[in-house]
């Protein structure tokens, strides 16, 4: 068996010609299965998808990424994204630098989808998102891409009202505020009407997933108590008072802050009923709200204090009598 000291052992298999249960190897040079105790070659010429270590990069010995095989397919581009890219060498090179040169000219159907990829990998990147948002936005880009009217709108808005939508779709909902935030060259303001555009242009499948996963009060509320490193009462105890204010504020047709403001707020009058709550500048730092704003939606929260608090757990409500006039801060009274 000197022979087959190449050879690995892949899967136990019975043998046609032994009739019994046998150890299968393979030879890499032939790609053949063959039968370890009688020799039979039970398959013949089988793919290895194993990656091939051997690069043909300009230097062999010193490049950075010895696997052949480069990246994967992707479905997004019209040629899989498997188009060949000539280098441009060494600077002494004259011949690859002018084939490079001559490649860069040529019309390239997917180069704009491929620098809008990039753009938005590397905005999904500064915000901390996982690779199925990132995926997510791609594949919206590409739809909206094929739209005549995106044409003159801001480009990186457009990539940012891409990451919002599938933000929303992956339920990890994030402001136009904190989007703005890992875009470049655009604003809230403008990210928000490319996404009113985008909705409306694409219609249909997206607008009713957008209506059942648009932004919520509790991605909100479970994302800020997290980074406020709070327990899990505590969090539903904020997420079942931010609800309940939302549900007056509609009846009442009062208050139009943002979400994340009143979340905010939220946490500010909840906390306030335990003996170690967060400062408000922390607060104000994790929801990305400034103080001031905080204390504006605080103040229309205050009035109705004892419906938005009134289905908070007893860990909460034994403490509420006691501390109400003491503890919780109050807004200040204009004269």
């Amino acid at each position: 068996m000197d022979g087959f000291s190449q050879f690995q052992a892949r899967f136990n298999q019975t043998c046609p010609a032994c009739e019994v249960p046998t150890k299968i190897v393979e030879a890499h040079a032939d790609g053949d299965l063959i039968c370890e105790d009688c020799g039979l070659v039970l398959e013949a010429r089988t793919i290895d998808e194993s990656t091939e270590w051997r690069t043909f990069s300009n230097s062999d010995s010193t490049g950075a990424d010895p696997a052949r095989v480069g990246g994967p397919n992707n479905p997004l581009l019209r040629d899989g994204g498997l188009h060949t890219v000539i280098g441009k060498g060494d600077s002494k090179d004259y011949t690859a630098t002018a084939l490079a040169r001559l490649q860069d000219r040529e019309s390239n159907p997917d180069r704009k989808l491929i620098k809008a990829f990039g753009e938005i990998a590397q905005m999904a990147e500064r915000l901390g998102l996982v690779p199925t948002i990132k995926d997510s936005a791609n594949e919206l880009y590409r739809d909206v891409a094929e739209l005549k009217s995106i044409r003159g709108r801001s480009a990186s808005a457009v990539h940012a009202a891409c990451l919002y939508i599938a933000c929303c779709k992956e339920n990890n909902g994030r402001t136009f505020k904190e989007i703005c935030a890992g875009a470049r060259d655009t604003n809230a303001r403008e990210i928000g009407r490319c996404y009113k555009f985008i909705v409306k242009a694409l219609g249909g499948k997206l607008q009713n997933e957008m209506n059942q996963n648009s932004l919520k009060s509790e991605h909100l509320v479970r994302r800020y108590c997290s980074n406020l490193c709070l327990e899990h009462d505590t969090t539903n105890a904020i997420r079942v008072c931010v609800d309940n204010f939302l549900e007056l504020r509609e009846s009442l047709l009062t208050s139009h802050k943002t979400q994340s403001s009143v979340t905010a707020a939220g946490i500010y009058m909840v906390t306030a009923l335990l003996p170690d709550k967060p400062e408000l500048k922390q607060i104000s730092e994790v929801a990305g709200v400034a103080e001031a704003t905080i204390k504006g939606s605080y103040e229309d929260m205050y009035p109705h204090r004892a419906s938005l608090l009134k289905d908070l757990p007893k860990k909460f409500m034994d403490r509420l009598p006691a501390i109400w006039d003491h503890l919780l801060p109050k807004p200040k009274e204009t004269s």
